[in-house]
């Protein structure tokens, strides 16, 4: 017999969503090289973790995240001995499927629903921030692998800075 008590898991994705936003802020604001590496790394695994506990409700899904978590977590450790770029790029396209799964497993979670709860609107919020980064990622091993792509002719780059020169309107 089946069960009629509806399952519910408090506060997920709003979890989910808070330390999204954390490692979004975390990742652009700090300079990594500066010292600030390790609390990267803290807000980077409860990320992780949150993620894969926001897709628990399909085994399946749970456990390739799962893979695909200990793989990211396990690939930045051996940063430490391998700065080789490509490396950094495995680290990248560990960290796209990832983060489209996820993203993959909490929308299939949201459509299942007919209800619009608090949770369903943190989790849409959350899987639009985990695709904008799953794409950020995925350019990220563009330019590690092709460095320059996204460079045009006429954009100057000195040390530590952009500078953007807008191209004339020639006619």
């Amino acid at each position: 017999m089946k069960s009629t008590v509806p399952r519910v898991i408090i506060g997920k994705s709003l979890f989910l969503l808070i330390f999204l936003l954390v490692f979004v802020m975390i990742s652009s604001v700090l300079d990594i090289g500066q010292g600030f590496t390790h609390l990267f790394y803290i807000v980077l695994f409860i990320s992780i973790l949150s993620a894969t506990y926001a897709v628990a409700h399909n085994k399946y899904i749970l456990i390739f995240d799962s893979i695909l978590a200990i793989g990211i977590v396990a690939a930045n450790f051996l940063t430490i001995f391998y700065q080789e770029p490509w490396f950094y790029a495995v680290i990248c396209i560990l960290a796209f499927l990832f983060s489209f799964v996820t993203a993959v497993g909490i929308l299939l979670e949201i459509l299942s629903k007919n209800d619009i709860t608090l949770d369903k609107i943190y989790a849409a919020t959350a899987v639009y921030l985990l695709l904008g980064m799953a794409w950020g990622f995925l350019y990220l091993v563009i330019e590690i692998l092709f460095p320059g792509s996204f460079m045009s002719q006429s954009m100057t780059i000195k040390a530590g800075t952009i500078a953007h020169q807008m191209p004339s309107n020639s006619r």
